[in-house]
């Protein structure tokens, strides 16, 4: 055997190690997405923009019930017409949750399953692309690149469309890369795949699809054929025609289907509107958003993309070969959405998500080039050097980018999740709704079809409520007085509603109580209130990962406790005492003011004393009139609680409320984000309304707290809605009181 034989084998060895070890970061990339995604695949829908979840569900519940194909976002009690079709997007994941749906069943998993699915697919893809383009080393890079970055963490299982657009691009790229290399009747099939799925995902991959077919057309029809690699026009041109077939024939499909229902002027509004306010200089909108971009893509992973402009450009011009211009349409489409729709990308914290394949293609070229650039030094100078450890150093190098990021994506998982998607929501209340979810779901099984159910605005409804209750719902000030069989059942939740309000439908009523949701049925009639309680329980590891990881399990129960004082509350009778002792916190509670209501002072700082054993801080806060704070707690869990302990005293008349906000103080460890400026609110005010109030009596106000990465400062005060009396402050110390730090 000659020396070269030896060597030409022991370089064949090499490469196939290094593509080994390529694959591997790949299938572990894959790997990875998925067990992230896949975190409470099987959890109900919340509130944010996770409620979307309860969109596609309905959606696909009306298509299988009905027979139709166009999507309707809300139940109906009869076939609904084409007006109602939604009509601002393609109907193609509307479509692939309705075949879930009917391969599997109403499961919020199966509305999940589909944009998971593409979400652990899309790595694959992009290593196939930058396999193709930049070698193994850049293939592997792509997809270590797409599966940390917090945005595609955050939103691996969103049924929206940026999820299948995403995965249409790398589809539609993969199979020509592939194509120009073979031109085979194979990936040309591929790649036309690609181009369908991102015809029916969303509107931007139009634009996707016209840059490279109108740049590739150019390019092979126009540039001299000896600048570029050889090309089979034949086969080329059937695919170049294919794909603008397949486009025509979607417009033209979603042209007659939308004219069906009258649809095209609302569509060309949605632009408008969408578009609002993109005159602005670019500089001002991108530093409004800065720290939505920096939570999604960290700033590395920012500067990574902007410097990766240039190098994918350069290759593309200098090596001649037009393929690897394409991650540019990426970006093209990427900027357009982000820039040209203003307003949706203002209020839309994952709307920036297509950025993550450039991102990711960016990162690929990055280590294929500077492995090629070690390769022929190597190949100059040190000739004798093996080629493998070059290769392995580049992705080590390469691959700390994407090391670093890890952190923060995995931080801002477990955020995304416990806010229904909003994060830091520009500092607004995040309410998650499990609990709401929970008394949709019992409502919903008393109120068999029809049945329309009625919902105070205080309930703020969302799609993920609706997909709940899995009912027609209509927002209305107050029940039906008629006694119409389909519209019995009204909610209202009162700790958004007035004093007023609940007092007008305690006295007109029969109510049911569960925590802060007043259950109305309108058929019963007046009747004294019925408190119920949620009991929860944390969850054990597998509910944490596969259904619930962010909010305790809760079962509904009736409670002696919570309807006696309910009653007390609002002047009813009868109201027996309760006849068992206090278990929980919140009924030892109830037995202090039960005790004082019957003039026990020995009981009531028993009861009291029992409250107070609980608590981690009892400093008391004195406010003007005579409340007092008399106590503070944080319980831990999957979902954090702070309960706060009231003595009321002369509270001044009107809506009073008591607010919980927070700051944060030091950045989160290890973290390449810096921390948010924004004040953030987090209280959800009394469930029973202190306008209620007894004088002695006290109260918990408790409010789950969702926080932020880092050092986070909590404070609270009384403030007044709506206006009216000046609400109380402390006698002594600041006007807000600080309840409790949090440490990073």
């Amino acid at each position: 055997m000659t020396t070269a034989s030896i060597d030409g084998s022991s370089h064949v060895a090499a490469e196939r190690r290094v593509e080994r070890i390529a694959r591997a970061i790949a299938a572990l990339s894959c790997a990875f997405m998925a067990v992230a995604g896949g975190w409470e695949l099987a959890g109900p829908v919340t509130a944010g923009h996770y409620a979307i979840v309860g969109s596609r569900g309905i959606m696909a519940e009306n298509m299988l019930t009905w027979g139709i194909w166009g999507p309707v976002r809300t139940y109906t009690l009869e076939r609904p017409p084409p007006t109602m079709h939604y009509a601002n997007h393609p109907w193609g994941m509307f479509w692939l949750v309705a075949a879930s749906f009917a391969a599997f069943g109403r499961h919020e998993w199966a509305c999940r399953l589909v944009p998971l699915a593409m979400s652990v697919a899309t790595p694959a893809l992009l290593f196939g692309v930058g396999r193709a383009l930049w070698g193994p080393v850049g293939g592997a890079l792509a997809a270590a690149g797409f599966v940390v970055l917090p945005i595609t963490l955050s939103f691996a299982a969103f049924p929206g469309f940026e999820v299948p657009v995403t995965f249409g691009c790398a589809l539609a790229l993969w199979g020509y890369v592939h194509l120009a290399r073979t031109w085979s009747l194979r990936w040309m099939l591929v790649s036309l795949l690609g181009f369908f799925v991102c015809y029916h995902a969303d509107w931007i991959a139009y634009l996707f699809a016209a840059l490279v077919l109108g740049g590739l057309g150019a390019v092979v029809l126009v540039v001299p054929r000896r600048w570029i690699p050889a090309v089979d026009l034949r086969r080329f041109l059937t695919w170049w025609a294919a794909a603008v077939a397949l486009a025509g024939a979607s417009l033209a499909l979603y042209a007659y289907l939308f004219q069906q229902g009258g649809h095209l002027d609302h569509l060309s509004s949605q632009a408008k509107m969408r578009s609002t306010g993109n005159h602005l200089p670019l500089e001002q909108v991108l530093q409004a958003r800065r720290h939505w971009i920096e939570i999604m893509f960290t700033p590395l992973a920012i500067l990574v993309g902007k410097a990766t402009v240039p190098l994918v450009a350069a290759r593309a011009i200098l090596l001649r070969r037009p393929t690897e211009a394409l991650p540019l349409a990426v970006l093209a489409m990427a900027l357009f959405h982000y820039v040209y729709f203003k307003n949706g990308a203002d209020v839309h914290i994952f709307w920036p998500y297509p950025f993550a394949a450039w991102f990711a293609l960016g990162l690929g070229a990055l280590g294929g080039t500077i492995e090629r650039a070690l390769q022929m030094a190597r190949a100059r100078w040190l000739p004798r050097l093996p080629a493998e450890p070059l290769a392995c150093g580049a992705l080590a190098v390469v691959g700390l980018i994407p090391l670093a990021i890890v952190p923060d994506g995995l931080r801002a998982l477990r955020w995304a999740h416990a806010t229904g998607g909003r994060l830091n929501d520009d500092g607004h209340l995040n309410q998650q709704d499990v609990d709401k979810a929970v008394v949709a779901g019992w409502v919903g099984e008393q109120a068999p079809p029809p049945a329309v159910i009625g919902l105070h605005s205080s309930m703020r409804s969302h799609w993920g409520l609706e997909y709940a209750l899995h009912r027609p719902i209509e927002v209305i000030a107050r029940p039906r007085t008629t006694k119409d069989p389909v519209r019995r059942w009204f909610l209202a939740d009162s700790r958004f509603a007035s004093s007023g309000d609940l007092s007008a439908l305690a006295a007109a009523h029969a109510v049911r109580v569960v925590g802060p949701f007043w259950v109305v049925d309108s058929h019963a009639g007046p009747a004294p209130l019925e408190g119920l309680t949620f009991e929860e329980r944390e969850p054990s590891w597998l509910e944490a990962y596969f259904v619930q990881g962010n909010d305790p399990l809760r079962t509904i129960r009736p409670d002696a406790y919570v309807t006696w004082e309910l009653r007390h509350l609002f002047g009813q009778e009868p109201n027996p005492p309760p006849t068992e002792p206090p278990r929980t916190r919140d009924q030892r509670r109830i037995a202090h003011n039960l005790a004082v209501a019957a003039g026990d002072a020995a009981a009531a700082r028993e009861h009291l004393a029992g409250v107070l054993a609980e608590l981690r801080d009892t400093t008391p806060v004195e406010y003007t009139g005579g409340t007092k704070m008399v106590g503070r707690t944080l319980d831990p869990g999957v979902a954090p609680k702070l309960t706060l302990v009231f003595m009321a005293g002369d509270l001044p008349a009107g809506e009073l409320q008591y607010d919980v906000r927070s700051m944060l103080d030091e950045d989160a460890a290890w973290s390449l984000v810096p921390r948010d400026d924004k004040e953030k609110q987090h209280g959800t005010f009394f469930a029973l309304p202190p306008a209620s109030w007894k004088k002695g009596h006290v109260y918990f106000y408790e409010t789950e707290l969702r926080r932020r990465p880092g050092r986070e400062r909590f404070y609270g005060f009384w403030f007044s809605r709506g206006g009216g009396a000046a609400p109380p402050v402390p006698t002594a110390g600041p006007p807000q009181t600080t309840l409790l730090v949090l440490p990073p």
